[in-house]
């Protein structure tokens, strides 16, 4: 358990951690090449050793192609904006040529890209031109979104992007739980554009994107976890 937690980076029941790292390994099968192998290899050689020096490079990428988001969660770094515009690190979305460049220097040792920050990802046009232009360079993509904002109509041009694993955070089984942590979102939006881009996948004969309802466990909400 201990080590799930450490690799993870969650302190989450055993069951939901085995979900989270067989989403890796299929990233990982899927998308493995010899060049891969070898640098992940070299990456966790250096990290067991614990080298001041790796020999390789990142073969899971973070990439956050906005931090604008439509929701004020309690517990986001992001939620308090007069803080972020004194730091100057402000609000802005990633541009697609600057994503492209990075993708070409690292799809080649990259397994998988997690696709998402602070922000909301689906509020950002280009964020299926992003999907599809890593998908297409043998990159697995994730990202995390509320679907509040989400346009139903956008469901099929969601799962036809290339699109790997959808996790969908909505954190209440019913409208009054979800309010209390998605401050700004519409929980019923959010549960009819989770069933769209699920029908879209039946209706399209796709076995992607995974979608993953992640649900924080607090006081307020524990009761519905049977649900």
């Amino acid at each position: 358990m201990k080590v799930l937690n450490f690799v993870l980076a969650t302190t989450g029941p055993t069951l939901t951690n085995l979900k989270i790292l067989s989403r890796y390994a299929f990233s990982a099968a899927r998308h493995m090449t010899p060049r891969k192998a070898l640098n992940l290899a070299r990456v966790e050689w250096a990290r067991v050793r614990a080298h001041d020096k790796v020999g390789g490079f990142p073969y899971i990428l973070k990439i956050e192609s906005t931090n604008i988001c439509n929701q004020r969660c309690p517990f986001c770094l992001d939620r308090d904006r007069s803080k972020i515009d004194e730091d100057g690190r402000g609000f802005g979305k990633m541009h697609l040529d600057c994503f492209k460049q990075v993708i070409d220097l690292l799809a080649p040792t990259a397994l998988r890209l997690n696709l998402y920050g602070s922000g909301e990802p689906v509020l950002y046009p280009d964020i299926y031109g992003m999907i599809r232009y890593a998908a297409d360079k043998n990159v697995g993509v994730t990202i995390s979104a509320n679907l509040s904002a989400f346009k139903a109509e956008n469901a099929e041009k969601l799962v036809n992007s290339g699109l790997e694993h959808l996790i969908v955070s909505c954190h209440g089984a019913s409208p009054e739980t979800y309010s209390k942590y998605n401050i700004g979102g519409d929980f019923w939006r959010t549960i009819e554009n989770m069933k769209a881009i699920c029908n879209a996948k039946k209706k399209l004969g796709k076995r992607l994107p995974f979608v993953d309802w992640q649900f924080l466990r607090f006081s307020h909400n524990q009761h519905e976890i049977p649900k």
